[in-house]
């Protein structure tokens, strides 16, 4: 089963995302940044009043995830979250259902070193799987 857990936005400034979001959708409970240097980013997690989770992702390395996107901008909505209980059933299930694996898994500091893995959809978007 899968859990929805946030949406995934990417920023050049996690300052910036922030003051935009709060200032838009009145985001107000933002988490401390943790930065992820297998990754090459740093994350930011903030909560609506109906407790929707958004996660800013801002580049933090010469190599990471995030530039050529914005550079091109594609994606900057970027990705949309599940919580999985065994990540590689799930990436089977959704590689058996026609969705490419694009990245992982890997472990992620945002999720206390979980792993985490994106999949690019028939619908051409993003799903990451977290592993709970």
């Amino acid at each position: 089963m899968m859990e929805f857990n946030h949406i995934g936005i990417f920023v050049k400034s996690l300052e910036i995302g922030r003051q935009i979001l709060t200032e838009t959708l009145q985001i107000k409970n933002w988490s401390e940044p943790i930065v992820d240097s297998i990754q090459g980013v740093t994350v930011q997690f903030g909560y609506d009043s109906t407790d929707i989770c958004y996660e800013l992702v801002a580049p933090n390395a010469k190599v990471n995830p995030v530039d050529n996107v914005l550079k091109q901008g594609k994606n900057i909505l970027n990705h949309v979250a599940y919580k999985v209980d065994n990540i590689d059933q799930a990436i089977k299930k959704l590689q058996d259902l026609n969705n490419i694996l694009i990245s992982g898994p890997v472990k992620a500091k945002a999720f206390n070193d979980k792993k985490i893995a994106f999949l690019f959809t028939k619908l051409r978007f993003i799903i990451e799987l977290i592993e709970k």
